[in-house]
């Protein structure tokens, strides 16, 4: 779906109505990268949107590029990679084609971790070792039903967070 996809004109029956769609997955994703990058004091070109202009490949030939939402960039090497997904985190826990796709980010990175942001749902923040993979997946949530203030303070928590899986990477790659 296209970011915005403006739908006018419906009919059916005696009623004329106009009415759009919002892709909430973008917009959700859009809002943490944005507010993650000004919280954590990044410019774009370190912190860019799904890696733009920076090349991530799982494979050895360059074949499988990869987009994640979030990465921190210094001096051309990867040293954080997140993603953002507009789901809630039910009691059973996160959904095994996410940790997958953050395996195949921290493993193209050739980073120790990693980190995915949900909207809030019932379940707490937990991390995810993958020990014959040598990586860790970080899940954290993001509460979406306060204020924007209360909002951004969530943000500054997960950027702390950013920061300290960011040094733990750079200390495993010393």
């Amino acid at each position: 779906m296209d970011r915005l996809a403006v739908v006018t004109d419906l009919r059916r029956g005696d009623r004329r109505a106009s009415a759009f769609l919002i892709n909430m997955n973008e917009v959700f994703e859009r809002f943490v990268w944005e507010a993650l990058r000004e919280s954590l004091g990044l410019t774009e070109d370190t912190f860019p949107h799904e890696a733009k202009g920076r090349k991530l490949f799982l494979d050895q030939r360059k074949r499988i590029t990869l987009e994640p939402d979030l990465s921190w960039w210094d001096r051309g090497k990867c040293v954080f990679v997140g993603d953002a997904k507009y789901k809630k985190v039910s009691i059973g826990g996160v959904k095994n084609p996410d940790i997958y796709q953050m395996l195949a980010y921290t493993t193209a990175a050739n980073l120790p971790s990693g980190l995915l942001i949900y909207a809030k749902g019932e379940a707490p923040s937990a991390s995810h070792s993958i020990p014959l993979a040598g990586k860790t997946i970080e899940v954290r949530t993001l509460d979406l039903d306060g204020t924007p203030e209360y909002s951004l303070r969530q943000i500054d928590e997960i950027a702390y967070e950013v920061r300290r899986l960011t040094q733990r990477n750079r200390r495993s790659a010393a």
